[in-house]
């Protein structure tokens, strides 16, 4: 049994990626949300997965009772002594049409909760978890918005929604920081590209269901070699 527990699969990325490794009878999937209660597709993804492999857990990541309690739910399932082989911090949120005219104090702090502050929360209660397992392998789903050197590219991400890009670039610290801490894990940032969903919009270039199986590769080939890396979908490093 591989075990996987993932944020944010109500929709788009964590969602295609509960739903690709619900396909395979070794993966047992935890895919949180904010509010299953809600969360329709989720909730028929984990009905109707042949392997009934899929176990849908509340879990908002800006909430510490509410990390706290989705650990003890976990816990609940797993078998006894069993850990969490990969812990996949894919929680996230993006304002559109965003500058520095527009944007504000608050949603730089909001972006910053819940893409570091929310990272970190689950990264700490989750750990127990993550250690007990073969893999240890711990993922910060970040953006190439948050890399620096990419601010002065050709791309003009230097204009870019300023809070989503600040914050992603926290996320990156996060995921080096959580690497030279706990050298037994494989902890890197992941970019995981421009994708057509309600956060990458309709003008991205790339399909999710295209991209998710490239990050389960990526994933599911990391080693030590990765740990401390910011690595893109095609499993190229990519500047800080």
């Amino acid at each position: 049994m591989v075990t996987w527990f993932i944020t944010g699969t109500s929709r788009g990325i964590g969602f295609e990626l509960a739903k690709q490794l619900a396909a395979n009878a070794q993966n047992t999937v935890f895919a949180s949300c904010r509010s299953p209660a809600t969360a329709k597709a989720l909730n028929e993804l984990a009905s109707s997965a042949p392997n009934k492999n899929v176990h849908v857990i509340a879990l908002d990541v800006d909430d510490e009772p509410s990390v706290r309690s989705a650990v003890k739910s976990v816990e609940g399932i797993l078998p006894a002594g069993a850990g969490i082989d990969y812990l996949i911090n894919n929680a996230a949120f993006y304002e559109h049409h965003i500058n520095f005219e527009t944007a504000t104090p608050e949603s730089l702090e909001a972006h910053f909760k819940t893409h570091v502050s929310g990272s970190f929360r689950v990264f700490r209660a989750f750990l127990p978890l993550v250690q007990k397992s073969e893999r240890k392998v711990v993922v910060t789903v970040s953006s190439e918005v948050g890399s620096m050197t990419h601010v002065d590219s050709e791309w003009n991400l230097g204009t870019l929604n300023p809070p989503y890009a600040i914050a992603k670039a926290g996320s990156n610290m996060l995921a080096k920081k959580i690497a030279v801490t706990y050298p037994d894990l494989i902890s890197f940032a992941f970019s995981p590209g421009w994708i057509k969903t309600d956060l990458g919009g309709e003008a991205a270039p790339f399909d999710v269901g295209d991209c998710v199986p490239r990050h389960i590769k990526v994933y599911e080939g990391a080693t030590k070699e990765h740990s401390g890396k910011f690595i893109d979908q095609f499993g190229k490093e990519i500047p800080w």
